[in-house]
């Protein structure tokens, strides 16, 4: 469903979810499994038919990022003027996308080559695992993102030192969102002790 000034507008899609809207009224979702653009009043699959997906999040330029099955794995995507791209993963078989900023920049999560679930941000064509651009010495492992906003700023989620969970913000050293000028030297600890478990998915 569409709220708007008070009016309840039936998007019109079966089994449906809505998960995000644009600054244009773009809405993304899932329906029957599948992953969707509304746009007023008309419906476009993303991916080939039959393909299992979520569309998490739309900019206000009409960039989608989700997740979308095929091939025996489960990738994160970003479908832009109509083209489809499988993002890849960080060496495992699963990969979703959380958000996008009017960059395009993605942030995510992904399964590594060992089977641990790390967050990752995407830019430029190249897939990148957050841990890798923070300081180690921080005892910090960052495990999904919950989103980035057009300064490059990161809300993610992770566990800290005695492997309790946590919300960071990570800033980049240069806030330009359109490069991988990518050491995040600000790390702030936002929320210790998350007792429920980390999910695979946005929720």
């Amino acid at each position: 469903m569409l709220w708007s000034g008070g009016v309840t507008t039936d998007l019109g899609l079966a089994n449906s979810i809505a998960w995000a809207i644009n600054g244009t009224g773009q809405i993304v979702g899932e329906t029957q499994g599948s992953p969707f653009v509304w746009n007023s009043g008309v419906v476009t699959r993303i991916g080939p038919l039959g393909a299992n997906g979520v569309a998490y999040d739309i900019n206000d330029s009409g960039q989608v990022v989700g997740t979308i099955s095929g091939g025996g794995t489960q990738s994160a995507f970003l479908w832009s003027g109509g083209v489809l791209t499988d993002l890849g993963t960080l060496g495992g078989p699963f990969s979703e996308a959380f958000r996008i900023n009017s960059s395009g920049q993605i942030v995510g999560t992904s399964e590594t080559s060992s089977g641990a679930s790390h967050a990752f941000l995407w830019s430029g064509g190249v897939m990148v695992d957050l841990n890798t651009l923070i300081d180690p010495a921080l005892g910090v492992t960052l495990s999904t993102d919950g989103g980035i906003n057009d300064a490059g700023q990161i809300a993610a989620l992770g566990t800290y030192k005695n492997g309790q969970m946590a919300s960071f913000l990570l800033t980049p050293t240069v806030p330009e969102p359109s490069t991988l000028a990518l050491a995040f030297v600000t790390l702030f600890l936002l929320v210790v002790v998350h007792r429920r478990r980390l999910g695979a998915t946005a929720g």
